[in-house]
């Protein structure tokens, strides 16, 4: 959907053209948007993004903002004021691989992110009322951008190491996860198992007695008979992290 430009824009310049909108929705939520599916008996499929303390009975381009299009040129418009976040604006290396030409552009069209491909992401139930909003919960991710400002700028490509395995999958595989790493997970593993034994087997034989309250045929358990059972069990090997990925 965005078109990747050659220089970095000022905020003066920045137009709907130059913002992602996954990012830019993903701004909008945290600041508590909300999206409502279209009417059932709407022709316009498109998407109502409701600014917060607003609703779809308000003011089209004040309270709501119909389809991607219009959220864009509206965060666009307060970019003029404000500054945006660096991951909000369209990538600025000029790479061939990643530039369509505007004759080529509706070949794209169903491989970008849209209010058709944001439906298929909805889950069941969604669509039980034309009412249904999507509302700001507190696990909506917010943007953190500026934990790592010098992030997005200037060119990122494989190291040279990297590049040299490339033509191997199993040269690459060991390159980022040698065999010291699987031998250090599996140390720090069995280690965490052993701290936390004492409470996985009172939190074990607390989950035992319900099930045996409820299932009389259960055999009878004691907490020793519990934390025998967790004591024994296998410590976890190196090679059995190579053979999980695997």
């Amino acid at each position: 959907m965005v078109k990747p430009c050659g220089k970095i824009l000022r905020d003066c310049e920045v137009t709907a053209r130059d913002l992602s909108f996954r990012s830019v929705w993903r701004e909008l939520k945290a600041q508590c948007w909300t999206r409502k599916v279209p009417p059932r008996r709407s022709l316009d499929d498109r998407y109502f993004y409701v600014r917060p303390g607003g609703s779809t009975s308000g003011a089209s381009g004040v309270d709501y903002f119909m389809g991607e299009e219009g959220v864009l040129e509206y965060y666009a418009n307060v970019t003029h004021e404000s500054t945006p976040g660096d991951e909000l604006l369209a990538d600025n290396i000029d790479d061939s691989l990643n530039t369509v030409d505007a004759a080529d552009g509706a070949s794209f069209g169903a491989m970008e992110s849209g209010d058709e491909a944001e439906r298929d992401d909805v889950e069941t139930g969604e669509y039980g009322s034309d009412d249904d909003a999507e509302q700001c919960a507190a696990e909506d991710p917010i943007d953190n951008a500026s934990s790592y400002p010098a992030l997005r700028q200037g060119y990122s490509v494989p190291t040279a190491d990297a590049l040299r395995r490339g033509d191997s999958p199993v040269a690459l595989f060991f390159y980022f996860l040698p065999v010291v790493l699987w031998q250090h997970i599996a140390a720090c593993s069995n280690e965490y198992h052993r701290e936390m034994l004492p409470q996985r087997i009172d939190e074990t034989y607390r989950r035992y007695r319900r099930k045996q309250r409820l299932n009389s045929d259960l055999p009878k358990k004691t907490r020793r008979d519990i934390q025998h059972d967790l004591e024994g069990m296998k410590p976890i090997l190196p090679h059995e992290l190579c053979q999980f990925i695997g």
